[in-house]
């Protein structure tokens, strides 16, 4: 059913409206305001496409006088009205009793098929409907021929008002077959039979349901599913799990009366899409054998990797929350409507389109805020979430929702890893990315992998292990977070607040060492010099998006000495010693001027700690002296405190000379490369660094460094009277030539 005003939608070009409704538009132009003083007449603005109002190839219809009539519009049943006033996230949030009476609802359109499919996700629908000022949406037009399958039948959206409708289970279905067998991204993923874990639970057939049981067993072929969902809070009785005790009755018949919601309802999911076996962490590892869910946990990455679909329950905070609810489909799903409306080239067309919801980043659920469910995220290769919103599709190959059920060409965080990040069955990542973007991609994941919460933060490597296993090269070694092959910028993390929903510091006591951000429980941590708000939960933004300098490192001023440092470090238990970090580095003292408390962006008296301090050289022929820097703290420091400054590398925004350059500037008669012989040599006997030049590691062993460079660093306490010190904070220095003279020094970090 449509109203009287959305059965005729006629889109018309700024200068075939009528005077009134563009004296209307440009009552919110700010470079034309009709009484005040203008570059042009009221009859010039009114005669003229000067672009004062839309952009090109943009059209307009005038809906409802207001908000109150389109309200009334939808009340009665208008379908389109639905889908604008229940349906767009912003309507609600829209002040309905002080709208100006002045103010109507009208809809911006832009011709619709203007962006290719590969960049469509850079923009918003081609719909914008808006209230005066304000847009309360977009929607996205479909040409109807092209997406006929999708339009929803009249008698079945009758019995489509719980998200786990067969209509709706359906749209499922299409979304799973198309992705294991046209999406060009997916097509070499697993397919409806892979490796099974060792345990599942066993459906039967969807033609023939029978009594679900555990199937245990090595190396067996079949379709599986794994559902991604919340425990809850510890302490609630959970008559559901397997122990010991069930073990092997549950290998005979498992009884489905003790499930919580959730469970039951993916039963129903994997029966209705054919899906014979599903993985339940709860039920298919034994909770009281720890060698079992230190072995089975081991596989999760394998297990989410490998799984045909992984069901996300992004509804409420535990396992009794459910899949499904209930809501008007009417309000999400796509509705077809005749318009008609000028092409770029002047000519009127009509037709019918689907009107699709925009794809928009929801409020994150809860689901999306635990620790374990991170990399499940990640390692699955198809997702089909059930939210509040109704239910959502996510590959590599296509992003989709009810809204939108043709869906749009993800290019974001998880897309990138499908793509392009993480290792194929030969070991090799896309060449489509340089080494550098992969690493920045995995920077960017533990930005967003810090905002996770965890009941016991003990598991934050642990439930980190699949999604590092993925990414893994030959040669290179997982260090509490970090890589070996890219130590010098895996060092450069900073804090930049505190996580509230997470657990407090407990970094003295931590067993995973200072340099790893994994000491830090409940803090947020960033790579990124400019901190962009809100990027780390959205996971909005590609690598292939990102300038990435991919000579950012061709200066360090370290190296690691032991050959293999630490292992895995991921089962760690309270009791373990933090590992050591063997460097050969430089080290000078450094004095705050001020005491200070950690690094917290939040408070915006603190959002660049532009500190002073002062050098204490302890040559004689040096004088203190004292310097600026941004300063990151760990913790707080107390003013006076001896710190120790360590130098990581060469920040790319102060390199203005490539390698080759600076190694042909001559010094005192000699070139940069006979002076790093020179240099080498000296070191090789026990001498010290050449004066007015900073030794630096790799094959050239000096640099001759400008004022002006900017380093990245380590800010370090002393651990003892040794050479064992703790990382305490991370500074940005301005002054290159501070470790001119130096000679490097063998150090620990523990």
């Amino acid at each position: 059913m449509l109203c009287n005003l959305c059965q005729n939608i006629q889109f018309k070009p700024y200068l075939d409206l009528a005077k009134e409704e563009k004296l209307y538009l440009l009552s919110y132009c700010d470079e034309w305001q009709r009484d005040e003083p203008n570059e042009y007449s009221e009859e010039e603005v009114l005669n003229n496409d000067l672009r004062l109002v839309g952009g090109p190839h943009q059209s307009f219809y005038f809906h409802h006088r207001n908000l109150e009539s389109l309200q009334k519009s939808a009340n009665n049943g208008c379908d389109f009205c639905i889908q604008i006033f229940f349906g767009l996230p912003q309507t609600p949030k829209v002040n309905h009793g002080s709208e100006n009476s002045y103010d109507r609802v009208y809809l911006a359109l832009q011709a619709p098929d203007f962006h290719t499919p590969d960049t469509e996700y850079l923009y918003v629908g081609d719909l914008d409907v808006r209230f005066g000022q304000e847009s309360l949406g977009n929607l996205r037009l479909k040409d109807l021929n092209d997406f006929a399958k999708f339009v929803p039948k009249s008698q079945t959206m009758e019995y489509n008002s719980s998200t786990g409708s067969p209509t709706n289970l359906d749209l499922g279905a299409s979304w799973l077959h198309d992705c294991a067998n046209y999406h060009e991204h997916c097509c070499h993923q697993p397919q409806l039979e892979s490796i099974l874990p060792y345990r599942v639970l066993d459906l039967g057939f969807r033609e023939t349901p029978q009594n679900i049981f555990l199937s245990v067993g090595e190396d067996r072929i079949g379709s599986y599913a794994a559902l991604s969902y919340c425990w809850g809070k510890p302490g609630g009785q959970r008559d559901y799990l397997t122990k010991n005790e069930n073990l092997e009755l549950r290998q005979k018949v498992v009884d489905e009366s003790t499930f919580p919601q959730t469970f039951t309802d993916a039963v129903v999911v994997c029966r209705h899409l054919g899906i014979r076996f599903l993985w339940i962490d709860s039920l298919c590892i034994v909770q009281d054998c720890e060698s079992d869910w230190q072995t089975q946990s081991g596989r999760m990455g394998d297990i989410y990797s490998n799984a045909s679909l992984t069901i996300s329950a992004a509804l409420g905070e535990d396992s009794h929350a459910g899949l499904f609810v209930e809501r008007d489909p009417r309000k999400t799903y796509p509705y077809t409507l005749n318009i008609q409306y000028p092409q770029e080239d002047g000519v009127i067309r009509k037709g019918a389109f689907l009107m699709c919801h925009d794809w928009y980043i929801p409020e994150p659920a809860y689901l999306d805020k635990r620790g374990w469910t991170f990399q499940e995220k990640y390692l699955s290769p198809r997702t089909l979430c059930f939210s509040q919103r109704g239910i959502s599709w996510t590959c590599a190959s296509k992003t989709a929702s009810e809204g939108l059920p043709m869906g749009l060409i993800p290019s974001n965080n998880k897309s990138d890893f499908d793509r392009y990040v993480k290792m194929d069955a030969t070991r090799r990542f896309s060449a489509q990315i340089h080494v550098r973007q992969r690493f920045f991609w995995w920077y960017q994941t533990m930005e967003i992998y810090s905002h996770r919460i965890f009941t016991h933060e003990s598991d934050r490597l642990i439930a980190l292990a699949g999604l590092a296993a993925k990414f893994k090269t030959s040669g290179d070694e997982f260090l509490y977070g970090l890589w070996k092959s890219d130590l010098a910028y895996g060092l450069a993390w900073r804090i930049t607040a505190q996580n509230e929903e997470n657990a407090t510091d407990a970094s003295l006591t931590s067993p995973k060492p200072s340099w790893s951000w994994a000491s830090r429980p409940g803090k947020l941590i960033t790579y990124d010099e400019n901190e962009r708000e809100g990027r780390v939960m959205e996971c909005n933004y590609s690598i292939t998006s990102e300038y990435v300098n991919v000579n950012s490192l061709s200066v360090t001023f370290f190296e690691l000495l032991c050959e293999n440092p630490t292992p895995l470090a991921t089962h760690l238990t309270p009791s373990s010693t933090p590992l050591p970090l063997k460097l050969r580095g430089l080290i000078q003292t450094i004095i705050p001027a001020e005491s200070c408390l950690a690094y917290n962006s939040d408070d915006f008296r603190a959002c660049r700690s532009f500190l002073k301090f002062q050098v204490a050289f302890p040559s004689k022929t040096r004088t203190c002296e004292q310097f600026l820097a941004n300063a990151f703290y760990d913790e707080p420091v107390t003013k006076g405190d001896n710190l120790y400054c360590l130098p990581l590398m060469l920040l790319s925004s102060s390199e203005r000379k490539d390698a080759k350059g600076n190694a042909r500037e001559p010094y005192k008669g000699y070139s940069i490369d006979e002076l790093a012989s020179l240099q080498t040599f000296l070191l090789s006997i026990g001498g010290n660094t050449l004066p007015e030049m900073t030794w630096c590691a790799g094959p050239t062993s000096c640099r001759r460094m400008e004022e002006s460079d900017n380093l990245s660093c380590l800010i370090l306490k002393k651990v003892g009277a040794g050479v064992k010190f703790r990382r305490v904070g991370y500074l940005e220095l301005y002054k290159g030539r501070l470790f001119d003279g130096v000679s490097p020094t063998t150090l620990e970090i523990i």
